[in-house]
């Protein structure tokens, strides 16, 4: 996933600022946990990277060359 679709899913997503974080998944090796039941305080991109910011702490998504998400919905089996 290059830039310019990054940043429409960044703004496809900002709904979820002001919003508390219930349940984080995916294959990253950083504790998600850490960001469960806590407020979104903004989402924006730069290149391919996706930020999202908590009060305290931020992480950032990189898309790699192929890469997805979802949102509200669990992966397919």
């Amino acid at each position: 996933m290059e830039g310019p679709p990054v940043k429409i899913v960044a703004l496809a997503i900002q709904g979820f600022v002001g919003q508390v974080l219930l349940d984080a998944g995916g294959n990253a090796k950083v504790n998600k946990q850490q960001f469960l039941h806590q407020v979104c305080k903004r989402i924006h991109s730069i290149g391919k990277n996706l930020f999202f910011e908590f009060k305290e702490k931020s992480f950032k998504l990189h898309f790699l060359m192929y890469g997805s998400y979802r949102v509200n919905e669990e992966k397919s089996r």
